[in-house]
């Protein structure tokens, strides 16, 4: 993967073009610091385990999750030209390779 440039991304050439999200925002504007928020909240926001027994698998899961949501935030706030576009599809990328399956989930 191309390292961040300063240009959004082209969308067939996205990580996440392959993986299923669409390039940029809903309205079609390029992904800015509230897709970034989004971003790490898909990433965070995952349904609880519904018993102690699949709380070993939620934790490694969620663990990989924040661990990718580190990556992108360092990313974007430890350079002052960091292209927010490219983090964020790139981190959406990384989270539809790791969904939060294979285990029993609360309320399901």
């Amino acid at each position: 993967m191309d390292k961040p440039t300063g240009e959004a991304p082209d969308s067939t050439q996205s990580p996440n073009y392959q993986a299923g999200y669409p390039a940029g925002r809903r309205d079609g504007g390029t992904p800015d610091w509230r897709d970034a928020l989004a971003a790490v909240r898909e990433a965070l926001d995952i349904p609880y385990p519904r018993t102690a027994g699949d709380e070993e698998v939620y934790r490694e899961i969620l663990d990989r999750r924040v661990m990718q949501a580190l990556v992108m935030l360092r990313g974007v706030l430890d350079r002052d030209d960091a292209n927010v576009a490219w983090h964020v599809e790139y981190l959406r990328g990384k989270l539809a390779e790791m969904p939060a399956e294979g285990y029993g989930r609360y309320g399901a």
